[in-house]
């Protein structure tokens, strides 16, 4: 039997947004994946895969340019 894999709500949020602004500005990626990987690289990974907590989520999105993922939310 194949165990079903589900996304909760907030990281499916996250993800769309992150998908958006790599869809729309993916000249900014290289730039965007070394903040977040510019300190804990652990909370990064845990992030990254929809492990982390909301501490570390704030943590890694804290470092990331901000208006850039604002605005995707909205577009």
């Amino acid at each position: 039997m194949t165990k079903v894999f589900e996304i909760g709500k907030k990281y499916r949020f996250l993800d769309e947004i992150f998908l958006r602004v790599l869809k729309k500005h993916p000249e900014k990626m290289p730039n965007i994946f070394s903040k977040i990987f510019n300190s804990s690289y652990r909370t990064a990974i845990k992030f990254l895969s929809n492990k982390s907590n909301t501490i570390e989520d704030i943590s890694v999105i804290l470092k990331m340019p901000k208006w850039i993922f604002i605005k995707s939310i909205f577009n």
